[in-house]
């Protein structure tokens, strides 16, 4: 069988033997694939995508990671009570990594947890993605981040809608007027606070990449 043979037979053996979500997942992941292959970009360049819908498979994915990143992260908070993060929380901080990675066009293998994201930022290529808790609107900026990292913004609409507010260096958010400084259980930290109005369009990205 060729390659195209065995996925085909793959999503056949899906559909008829599995359970109606994985028989529905599989409909949308194939469905994905058709859509990706009529609109693909061929040598032309990614136009900027500010917005994105996360499919049934992709918020699968990232329940798992999520799940793994939680249960890892429990021995570092095993004697910090209330300190780690719940699944759900991990889960929403996933799909907007996983969002900035199809808008920017990065891979989704490179994403990965903050403990994680020291040396290529947490969705790989010296980037990381914020999404704020809801409420909350600025772009947060560890004061230990790298001058050329680039930081960007993500809303999460809904649980499956994921918009891009901007993206900025590190360099240019680390400015004194948006310092702000808390203190957590003890921990002080001084991170930058820095509004969607000062952040570049998503434009810009593809401009410098061009």
């Amino acid at each position: 069988m060729t390659p195209g043979q065995t996925l085909l037979r793959y999503h056949q053996l899906l559909d008829r033997y599995g359970n109606e979500e994985e028989r529905q997942l599989n409909r949308e992941m194939v469905m994905a694939c058709v859509t990706v292959y009529r609109e693909f970009p061929r040598g032309s360049l990614w136009e900027p995508m500010e917005e994105v819908y996360m499919p049934i498979f992709l918020r699968e994915r990232a329940k798992q990671v999520a799940r793994e990143r939680h249960r890892r992260a429990a021995r570092f908070y095993r004697e910090k009570e209330g300190a780690q993060r719940s699944i759900e929380q991990e889960t929403r901080s996933v799909l907007g990594q996983y969002a900035a990675c199809l808008m920017l066009g990065l891979s989704l293998n490179k994403v990965t947890s903050a403990r994680g994201a020291r040396n290529e930022g947490n969705i790989g290529a010296n980037v990381s993605a914020f999404i704020p808790k809801p409420g909350a609107y600025n772009l947060l900026v560890l004061e230990k981040e790298p001058p050329a990292r680039i930081m960007v913004l993500i809303y999460a609409t809904t649980d499956t809608l994921y918009s891009c507010r901007g993206w900025i260096t590190a360099r240019e958010a680390q400015q004194p007027h948006w310092r702000r400084q808390f203190t957590h259980r003890g921990v002080e930290s001084k991170p930058y606070l820095v509004p969607p109005d000062a952040l570049r369009p998503l434009r810009e990205w593809f401009e410098r990449a061009a």
